[in-house]
Formats: C-alpha cells, structure tokens, sequence
C-alpha cells in the first residue's frame, strides 16, 4: 500500500480530497523510493486512484522499472471527499467552520465535512473494490477481533499487487485488515514516505513497513502531530 508523494497542498497544510495539487520535489523523490521497493519486491501489478497526484506519483514510480508494471485506476481508491474544505488551509478550517469542524472529528464515521463523505461512505466502497478484487477474501466472523462481529479476512490467491492510494483511504484498508483499531477514531496518518506491506502467515495477516526505502521494519507506521 502507496501512498502518493507529497504535494504542495500537503506541504502548505491545505485540505486535499478529490482536489489536486502537484507533487514537489519531495514528492518525487518519495515516489521513486516506493517504487524501488515494490519493484524489489516483485510486484507486476498494481491498483490506483485515478486522482493526478497518484498519477505523477505512477510516472515517477515507473523510472525505477525496467520492466514496468500493469496499472488499473479505480474510483473507489480515491481519497475520502472533503467536500467545501477542499482547498482550504487546516487553520482556515478550524476557525471558519468550528462548529462543523468539532462535530466531524467527534464522530468521522457518520459525519462528513459539508458536501463531503463519512468514513462509512470510504470504507463501503473500498471493501467493495477489495473483495471484488479477490484481494481480501472473506472467511467467517473474527471473534477475537477488536471489533464485535467484525468479518475475517485473508489475502486472495494471486501474484503480488501494489495499490496507490490515499491517507485516509489507506488508513481503512488497514483497519478493514485489522491492522488498527478505527480508522476514524485513529489520530495518526500515513505518511507520504511510507510504504505498507502485508502477507499470510499461518493463516494471520502479517504487516510491516519500509520508511523513505528503507526496511522492512514491523508493523504499522503513523505520524502523530
């Protein structure tokens, strides 16, 4: 799991969603990184966002493979929509929309920004695009999960795939692997150097990371501000 290379509106602290912003230099730079990881480790196939910022992540991704890979865009891998805050820098947000602001980081999963979506809405269409996919296969209710009545997932059968995405999109595809507790109670993020992988072992999901190219080290990694 990718997440695209940072952007201007990132590094300006401006809300993203379904709006666009190109990469910097950084962002460049973080794309070829991942690229030399999924290429080392064999990926020759991968899903994306149809969102221009994962598209220049792709092309800066695809100066590392000599061989390339086969890229399949999808609308349910786009970022969550933030609706009116698109555009609007983080503390603009906070103090023009206060009141909306204070409701939505109460309870993300079933309130959305205005004219946005809720994280159910995101989590709905990424576990459709998933299980549709083969990429999560559903096996029965996990009674040891930490959500009640939660379905059980392995990894389809299948060559290695890559999917490049988005923060919060990324975010509920761990959380639907159970790799995190909520998503939308979960106050770190995915950075833009960081890539997470997952395999099978022993029937259990297994998840480790790579930081700015470098690992794998264990587990899951999010930034905290």
């Amino acid at each position: 799991m990718v997440r695209h290379g940072e952007t201007e509106w990132n590094r300006d602290r401006r809300w993203q969603g379904w709006a666009d912003s190109k990469l910097t230099q950084r962002g460049e730079e973080q794309a070829r990184n991942s690229a030399k990881i999924i290429v080392s480790e064999g990926v020759t196939r991968v899903f994306a966002s149809p969102l221009r910022r994962v598209q220049d992540t792709l092309e800066c991704m695809a100066t590392q493979s000599t061989t390339g890979f086969t890229v399949e865009f999808d609308d349910r891998l786009k970022e969550i929509s933030m609706g009116d805050w698109e555009g609007v820098f983080d503390t603009d947000i906070r103090s023009l929309y206060a009141r909306e602001y204070e409701q939505w980081l109460r309870d993300r999963e079933v309130i959305s920004p205005p004219n946005g979506e809720t994280y159910a809405d995101v989590r709905n269409r990424l576990k459709a695009f998933l299980l549709e996919k083969q990429i999560l296969v559903e096996c029965g209710i996990n009674e040891y999960s930490q959500f009640r009545e939660k379905p059980e997932y392995r990894l389809g059968v299948g060559e290695k795939i890559a999917i490049v995405s988005h923060g919060v999109a990324i975010k509920l595809i761990l959380e639907l692997c159970d790799a995190i507790r909520s998503a939308a109670t979960e106050s770190g993020s995915i950075p833009n150097d960081v890539v997470h992988a997952v395999q099978e072992a022993d029937g259990t999901l297994k998840f480790s990371h790579y930081r700015n190219g470098e690992g794998p080290f264990e587990g899951v990694l999010m930034r905290t501000r």
